[in-house]
């Protein structure tokens, strides 16, 4: 479990743990009495901003249909959410919600129900880990399922990769470190009888595959129950030890499957890297299974006989010999295929007929396109021009603004950049290094004028520039340039008027991010450690930096900064900290699951989106608002998580994995016009550009006219796909206020 630490820091060797209580507080953190985040959703928004999904996993289940999961919302206009299943005839829908998209990763029957494993934290709503079984008409889980992990490195998520099935017991692969009420490193079974774990595994296990009697185990680790072995485990007459493979040959411990009681594995001999053997295991040996083949595969299936196939071909297994299935279509890529006496079904990339398509079924004679998918286009940032949406979508640069009909192009460029949507009549683009617009004079910052092009009314043209929003103003440190024309060697300061002060410190490490907050610099940086996020913040006194604090939350989200109300807000652990007056960070809030974005508007509220669904155990959505006193949610929520948010004191633009608000589809993008309301407890502004901070050095220039420089937007549209299907709306926040206790601890670490 993530830890949320306090250092303080001496350099000797013998710690020295004074525990005190600092303080002992008791809030009311509760739905407000007024009504919550209420105003009009833009309905023109859509699915209009979409691209095409992705088949990873096709199952034939006990039922004969045909189970498709990957990472799709809509496959063939039908809300699917990550699986979807077919009869022959008709699609069906499984319940699933947008945060278990691509959350499947492997399909298993077990006592003649369909099992699922994956990901999931929360599949379906109904709160179900790692695996699940459907049972004709909903999925339900085996007990609390699967939870932690046990990756040593810990960069991968809590999952169950695989399954077996010996008997009446079901075995249990992944990256988890509990099953249900034990303790299971990796490798867990269920059976009717009980469960139980089945040895130590010092790593997590990738796959797993059965002789009917004997269970094979494949992973990262190098020991179980501390012995000695590397990655390829059998387990037979109640021990582990070392699964010998074929000599000579190297095998990816990913390429591994169990068909009937033969265990298959393929993969080149190590004299001859360019061909790819597959061999079958059976009375514990490996023999080799026809001729070799051409090029890598990807697996090896069983439908109607033996087949394998690579991200581009198909064969099958004739008389010991491996023959090509041709098909008349073009092949862009193959990610899974599956099939039966009757035919085969293929996933990919492929064009038929000259037209698009995902999933193809081939009877050896006729080839049918059954689907296509789509997902919400990822979208890497998000603001507000002229009160209408803008994103970029893409690592790099690519603006992209909602004018009611369509998508249409502001900016792009091959450089990374920043949308600071700071009112609604301003938005900056920022970028580390100054970038040109219609061969304009470089600058790290511009900004959109009211008709929605961007100017640059202050030109700098320093590099390596790291932004942070305090209040209306920006500010930037980074390597020495000039702005409009004077020479700055540290910190930027530019307010909203566009006048710009120039502050005598400079922080030590370049990427960190200087925020100022009661007249008081503050520097922020953070660094990955094992397990771990490491934040320093140093406040800038007596001419000197000077640590505040280190924190350290768990490495699973990362930490969102915001200055809000003469106070530095960070995230971590599924929690909100802030700073108090006395420069100790105190929890504010605990969330049930990750934070991904912090916003504020101005000094009346501060937003938090994440992959949340309840903030101090009540139930709020995955968007919430602080105005000092009391916690709201939306009163018509969006049904997935929030990845990225900008707010002004009319409108919410948010952007993250959902396909509705409410019962209105809107596809990964969002924008509401806010009913504005009155915060509770409003804070006197600070931050203001005619305050001078203590302990700087500052001058102040206003520009004398603001270039004309413009960027010409270029009309690209996105074809709109409007499904017929919709979901429930997610639970509103109750307006009945619920009582709940906050108790701050706050546990100085003093090293001697």
């Amino acid at each position: 479990m993530g830890k949320f630490w306090q250092l303080g820091r001496r350099a000797t060797l013998t710690f020295t743990i004074i525990t005190a209580l600092f303080s002992l507080a008791i809030t009311r953190a509760q739905q407000p009495t007024n009504a919550p985040i209420d105003g009009v959703w833009d309905s023109t928004i859509g699915n209009s901003l979409q691209t095409s999904g992705s088949i990873n996993k096709l199952y034939i289940g006990p039922d004969q249909r045909l189970y498709v999961a990957g990472n799709f919302a809509y496959l063939n206009n039908q809300l699917g959410n990550g699986l979807i299943s077919w009869d022959g005839t008709n699609w069906h829908t499984h319940g699933l919600q947008p945060n278990d998209i691509n959350s499947i990763k492997t399909f298993e029957t077990y006592q003649n129900q369909l099992i699922i494993g994956g990901s999931f934290q929360n599949l379906a709503g109904q709160g179900i880990r790692g695996l699940a079984r459907w049972d004709g008409s909903e999925f339900q889980g085996f007990g609390a399922g699967t939870q932690g992990t046990n990756d040593y490195w810990d960069h991968t998520p809590s999952q169950v990769n695989d399954f077996a099935v010996i008997s009446d017991t079901l075995y249990i692969v992944g990256n988890f470190s509990q099953f249900d009420t034990i303790a299971a490193n990796s490798v867990a079974y269920w059976k009717p009888s009980g469960i139980g774990a089945l040895g130590n595994f010092e790593d997590k296990a990738l796959r797993t595959a059965s002789t009917g009697q004997q269970l094979v185990v494949t992973g990262a680790f190098q020991y179980i129950n501390n012995v000695e072995i590397n990655g390829l485990a059998l387990f037979a007459n109640g021990q582990w030890s070392s699964m010998p493979m074929p000599t000579n040959v190297a095998i990816d411990k990913e390429n591994i499957v169990n068909f009937q009681d033969t265990i298959y594995a393929w993969g080149y001999p190590t004299e001859n890297p360019q061909q790819t053997n597959v061999y079958g295991y059976s009375n514990n040996q490996w023999t080799q299974i026809g001729n070799d083949l051409p090029e890598g595969i990807r697996g090896v299936f069983d439908a109607d006989g033996l087949h394998a196939y690579s991200t581009n071909a198909i064969w099958k297994l004739v008389n010991e010999q491996w023959q090509s299935v041709q098909l008349p279509a073009s092949i862009t890529s193959i990610s899974s295929v599956v099939g039966n006496s009757d035919q085969l079904y293929i996933a990919g990339q492929f064009m038929v007929n000259n037209q698009p398509s995902q999933l193809l079924a081939w009877d050896g004679t006729n080839l049918t396109s059954l689907a296509t998918t789509s997902l919400a286009v990822p979208v890497y940032d998000i603001g507000g021009v002229n009160r209408q949406v803008v994103v970029n979508v893409n690592g790099q640069t690519n603006l992209q603004q909602w004018n009611g009909t369509m998508w249409q192009q502001i900016y792009g460029m091959s450089q990374g950049s920043k949308l600071f949507t700071v009112d609604s009549e301003r938005t900056y683009l920022v970028s580390s290094n100054p970038f040109s617009v219609n061969a304009s004079t470089p600058s790290a910052l511009w900004e959109f004028n009211a008709t929605g092009v961007l100017t640059n009314p202050v030109v700098i043209n320093g590099t390596g520039n790291n932004w942070a929003r305090s209040g209306t103003s920006l500010l930037t440190h980074g390597n020495p340039g000039m702005i409009n024309g004077q020479t700055y060697s540290k910190t930027v300061q530019i307010n909203d008027d566009h006048s710009w002060q120039l502050h005598n410190l400079r922080h030590s490490y370049a990427d960190a991010r200087i925020y100022l907050i009661r007249n008081q610099f503050y520097a922020v940086y953070i660094r990955s450690e094992r397990y771990s996020w490491l934040i320093t913040i140093d406040v800038w006194r007596n001419n000197s930096w000077q640590e505040v604090d280190v924190l350290q939350p768990s490495d699973h989200s990362y930490p969102q900064i915001a200055a809000w109300r003469d106070s530095l807000y960070i995230s971590g652990d599924n929690s909100l900290y802030y700073m108090n007056p006395h420069g100790i960070f105190e929890q504010l809030a605990q969330f049930d699951n990750g934070i991904n974005r912090l916003a504020i508007d101005g000094n009346d509220y501060l937003y938090v989106g994440g992959s949340f669904n309840a903030v101090n155990q009540q139930t709020t959505g995955s968007l919430v608002r602080w105005d000092g006193a009391t916690w709201q949610g939306l009163a018509t929520p969006v049904n997935g998580p929030v990845e990225q948010i900008a707010v002004t004191s009319s409108d919410l633009y948010l952007a993250g994995n959902f396909t509705h608000v409410g019962s209105m589809p809107s596809l990964g993008v969002a924008h509401l016009r806010i009913t504005q309301q009155p915060p509770s407890n409003t804070a006197t502004p600070s931050n203001t550009p005619s305050s001078t901070p203590t302990n700087t050095a500052t001058s102040t220039v206003i520009p004398s006219s603001t270039p004309t420089n413009t960027a010409t937007p270029t009309n690209t549209a996105t074809s709109t796909i409007v499904p017929t299907n919709t979901v429930t709306p997610s639970s509103t926040p109750s307006s009945t206020p619920i009582e709940q206790q906050r108790y701050i601890v706050a546990i100085p670490y003093v090293v001697r």
